[in-house]
């Protein structure tokens, strides 16, 4: 685990300047962005990495409800890579814009 978390720091100080971390969450990852609302400090959580302690993550996003959801562009249960892959190139915008 802490492999894995370590691998998503590298590929966040790679992102660019916006301030990010990994939180350990159980098994889990939350990337978490640490930004500033209406003048007060705040916390979004972009992602999580769902670990399936088989070697298998599932990345999943914030709904409009905030609650977690699957992340359509990639499928469920794949290697660390493939989900470090679609946060690095982000395809869709959706985590770094």
């Amino acid at each position: 685990m802490d492999e894995a978390a370590q691998q998503v720091r590298e590929l966040i100080d790679q992102v660019g300047p916006h301030h990010y971390d990994v939180i350990p969450v159980g098994d889990d990852l939350v990337i978490v962005e640490f930004t500033t609302v209406l003048g007060l400090p705040s916390d979004v959580e972009l992602a999580k990495l769902e670990n399936h302690r088989d070697g298998t993550w599932t990345l999943h996003v914030r709904s409009p409800d905030n609650e977690w959801e699957f992340f359509f562009d990639v499928a469920a249960r794949q290697p660390l890579e493939v989900i470090l892959a679609e946060l690095r190139d982000d395809p869709s915008g959706y985590f770094w814009g």
